[in-house]
């Protein structure tokens, strides 16, 4: 039976060694994994959805009897990821506690976590230098918590652009259907 990935974190932070560690990650490496480790440890991604855990039914199904598994909705996440969707953020909210029913509660607490970047402090022996050896082309050379850095200059903020309204005329619309002949 495949592991949950939140069996495949659990499992590998109470390894003893970090060869254990890597051993276990590089067995259980999906697209999914290295996803949800870089969403977790790169803070320039955000998922557009507010901090904390949002209210939703905790299912109490045993492991394996569940409707959804965390690695197969992985490809769905363009939903919260993708600025361009054109999703309001009520529909995304509601999308994303309909997914944390469906799943197990380790996996609907572990996507909670990842979606706060907070992984690390429950899985201590996961923190970003160990993920970044283990996967290092899925997350940023530094860890941007250490530093932050400003997005905008200083001048920009002072003096914003002026924008100015530009009018644009209009066709009138004389009616449905075809447009009659003029008479010569």
């Amino acid at each position: 039976m495949k592991l949950l990935l939140s069996e495949i974190l659990e499992k590998a932070n109470k390894a003893t060694t970090n060869e254990e560690r890597v051993a276990i990650l590089k067995q259980h490496e999906t697209p999914a994994l290295r996803g949800f480790m870089r969403i977790n440890f790169d803070h320039t991604v955000n998922m557009g959805l507010p901090d904390g855990v949002p209210p939703y039914k905790k299912p109490d199904n045993p492991i394996g009897y569940d409707h959804v598994l965390l690695e197969n909705e992985y490809k769905k996440f363009y939903i919260w990821l993708d600025v361009n969707t054109k999703l309001s953020k009520i529909k995304k909210e509601q999308l994303f506690i309909q997914l944390l029913e469906s799943l197990h509660n380790s996996e609907s607490e572990l996507l909670c976590e990842i979606k706060d970047q907070i992984l690390d402090q429950r899985l201590t022996n996961l923190n970003f230098d160990f993920v970044k050896s283990v996967f290092p082309n899925s997350l940023p050379e530094n860890d941007m918590r250490v530093k932050k850095i400003v997005s905008q200059p200083i001048v920009d903020i002072v003096q914003p652009e002026v924008q100015t309204k530009v009018e644009v005329e209009q066709p009138v619309k004389k009616g449905r259907g075809r447009p009659r002949k003029n008479p010569v």
